[in-house]
């Protein structure tokens, strides 16, 4: 039986995470050690504020500009796919792989212990950007405490109230995280390319 073909990126001009995929390629795929960290500043390209934090192949990691608390952080697959129910395997298990990592991440330089990874598909679950993505949402002591029940609705389905970051408060935080991450891609390599979720996948 013959090899599947590698999936062929797709990509949507008009969608604003397909723009971040561009302006945050991969590095060159026979680097002998590719640096998955975007350290490069904020892109000029872009017609919005940008931190992207994690570049691979595959996948792309990067402060939610509308964020719900400090640290919100989205991950989202470089091709373009409007809901789970088209995403390759493949894919899904890199986006997979990279979540228990960038969950505990976000965790350390927020300074919480508690967090959300949520998910959407489709208008009324209130996905705003017809892009797959996953939220990864610190939860200081501040919000987690909030006992109203509309508060806790909306959380649940991803309504609650948005603010945009500062512009210093954003490099702050992204600083902080390529930081972190940069130690756990060393700490990877180190254990044969297996992160919080195991080994396999894209060759670190």
């Amino acid at each position: 039986m013959s090899s599947s073909p590698p999936e062929v990126p797709i990509h949507d001009p008009d969608c604003q995470f397909c723009q971040i995929a561009t302006a945050y390629p991969p590095p060159p795929s026979d680097a002998p050690h590719p640096s998955w960290i975007a350290n490069t500043p904020p892109s000029p390209t872009l017609p919005f504020q940008n931190h992207t934090i994690l570049a691979t192949p595959t996948v792309l990691a990067f402060l939610d500009y509308y964020r719900i608390s400090p640290g919100h952080l989205l991950l989202i697959p470089r091709a373009h796919h409007a809901t789970l129910a088209s995403l390759p395997p493949a894919t899904a298990a890199e986006l997979g792989r990279w979540l228990p990592v960038l969950s505990c991440l976000v965790c350390d330089v927020a300074g919480v212990k508690d967090w959300n990874v949520q998910q959407n598909n489709g208008a009324r679950a209130g996905q705003t950007v017809g892009h797959v993505h996953f939220h990864v949402v610190p939860r200081p002591e501040r919000v987690r405490r909030k006992k109203d029940r509309d508060v806790r609705w909306a959380r649940a389905r991803g309504f609650e109230p948005r603010e945009e970051f500062e512009e210093e408060e954003g490099e702050e935080m992204a600083r902080g995280l390529r930081e972190g991450l940069g130690r756990e891609v060393e700490r990877m390599r180190g254990n044969g390319g297996a992160g919080a979720g195991g080994g396999g996948g894209e060759r670190l």
